[in-house]
């Protein structure tokens, strides 16, 4: 039985798509661990990104390093495309497994905000790509050897 509290908290996350695995749960850990969206996003992002992160703030134009987000810098529809490829084979691999996996639409990938518009910030969020994503500014990563990659592979 929940105490208050996890009740509260269930209840203040029950319209956000990203926890929609604490609210309703899967049935295996793999189902939880296929809908892991960080490993989707992140790792082709700050692979395909790497000269972006490693020369921002360095050789463009005066930029402060501590401005440089994956989401405003890197990502873009090559990116996306490349993600969503990545997608399409967790969905087919988790198939043939037989464990279930989030399912998101094809468009919902093509964005600066990518996945994680409509995620965390509902449905329909979505940051385009002719546009500054500001709310992004300063979240990384700084570095390869980031979290994006450290934990984002063996998590996910």
């Amino acid at each position: 039985m929940p105490s208050t509290d996890q009740e509260a908290f269930l209840k203040s996350t029950e319209h956000i798509g990203c926890f929609d695995s604490v609210t309703f749960g899967g049935k295996t850990v793999l189902d939880v661990g296929f809908s892991n969206v960080n490993p989707t996003l992140h790792c082709p992002g700050t692979i395909l990104g790497a000269a972006v992160i490693e020369n921002y703030g360095r050789v463009f134009g005066g930029n402060d390093k501590s401005d440089f987000s994956i989401y405003s810098h890197v990502y873009t529809e090559s990116v996306s495309a490349v993600q969503y490829s990545f997608y399409q084979e967790e969905i087919e691999l988790a198939e043939k497994i037989g464990v279930d996996i989030a399912r998101y639409p094809k468009e919902t990938f093509y964005s600066r905000s990518n996945i994680l518009g409509p995620e965390y910030m509902g449905d329909g969020a979505s940051a385009p790509f002719d546009e500054q994503f500001p709310m992004a500014f300063g979240t990384g990563p700084f570095s390869i050897q980031d979290r994006y990659v450290t934990e984002d592979i063996p998590v996910g």
